[in-house]
């Protein structure tokens, strides 16, 4: 859920569910990406 999104936060809130703030979200794209996949 992202952080903005109120509304998702506070359903998963009422339903006790718990953050996992230990988690850290990585975006791979564009030219890195393209180099770790390697020739096609």
């Amino acid at each position: 859920v992202l952080n903005w999104n109120s509304g998702a936060v506070a359903l998963y809130d009422g339903i006790g569910a718990v953050p996992q703030r230990e988690w850290t979200t990585y975006r791979l794209s564009g030219p890195p990406l393209d180099e770790l996949a390697g020739p096609r």
